[in-house]
C-alpha cells in the first residue's frame, strides 16, 4: 500500500510541474525546467523510491540465517595392508615303529684296532639302531642273525635289548663271529634283523655287517 501511495504522489507532482511549465512567465523570474528535465527528475525520483521500497521490504523480511552444512566423517582407510601371517606348519605324525640311523661295527676281539682278519680270528660285531618312531622299544625287543653268510655267528638266537629305548635314542646288540680254519676267504656280510617283543620284524631293521677274511 505504501508503494502505491508514493507512486501516486510522484505522478501528481509530475502533472503539476507540467502544468506550471505552460503558464506564461514573468520575464524577470528564473526560467523553469524543460519537459525533458522534468521527466528526468521524475525518473530519478521513481528510482530512489524503488530502492527505498526494496530496502524497506528487505528490513521487514530478513533472509533466514544459513545453517552450517554438517561435514561428513571420512571413512577410515588403512594406508597399508596388514602383513599376511603364514599358516603354521604342522609336523607330520611319526609312525609308531620306525628305524632311523643304523650302524655295524666289526673288529678283532682283543685287538680293536686290527681290521685285517684271517679265518681263525674271533670277531666282535655290534649292531645299532636309532628309534625314529613315536613308540618306545621295551626290554623284550631283540635282534637276531638271519644270514650267517658262511660264518659262525654267536649267539645263533635272539639277543634281547634289556632296556627301554624312547624316540631318538639308540639300541645296540652284540654278537661274535667264531673263527674257523674252514672259513672261506673273501668278503662276508652276515645280516641281522630287529624284532618287536611280539616277534614282528621292524621295517628298515635289517643291517649287514661286512668284513674281509684274508
Amino acid at each position: 500500500m505504501k508503494i502505491y501511495t508514493k507512486l501516486l504522489t510522484l505522478l501528481l507532482f509530475t502533472i503539476i510541474l507540467s502544468a506550471c511549465s505552460n503558464i506564461p512567465q514573468v520575464p524577470t523570474k528564473t526560467p523553469t525546467m524543460s519537459p525533458e528535465e522534468i521527466m528526468q527528475a521524475a525518473q530519478s525520483t521513481a528510482e530512489a523510491l524503488r530502492r527505498e521500497t526494496e530496502t524497506q521490504w528487505a528490513i521487514e523480511n530478513p533472509s533466514p540465517t544459513p545453517t552450517d552444512t554438517p561435514t561428513a566423517t571420512p571413512i577410515y582407510t588403512p594406508t597399508s595392508a596388514l602383513p599376511l601371517i603364514p599358516p603354521t606348519a604342522t609336523s607330520e605324525p611319526l609312525p609308531y615303529l620306525r628305524v632311523g640311523y643304523t650302524n655295524a661295527t666289526v673288529y678283532k676281539i682283543g685287538d680293536p684296532g686290527n681290521y685285517v682278519f684271517v679265518p681263525m680270528d674271533n670277531l666282535y660285531i655290534e649292531i645299532c639302531y636309532t628309534n625314529d618312531g613315536s613308540g618306545t622299544w621295551n626290554e623284550n625287543y631283540y635282534a637276531m642273525c638271519t644270514n650267517m653268510a658262511g660264518s659262525v655267528i654267536s649267539p645263533d638266537g635272539p639277543v634281547y635289548l634289556g632296556k627301554t629305548v624312547s624316540t631318538g635314542e639308540k639300541a645296540c646288540f652284540s654278537f661274535n663271529r667264531v673263527g674257523s680254519p674252514n672259513t672261506a676267504l673273501g668278503t662276508q656280510c652276515p645280516g641281522f634283523q630287529l624284532y618287536t617283543d611280539t616277534g614282528a620284524g621292524i621295517r628298515n631293521g635289517y643291517v649287514s655287517a661286512c668284513f674281509n677274511i684274508q
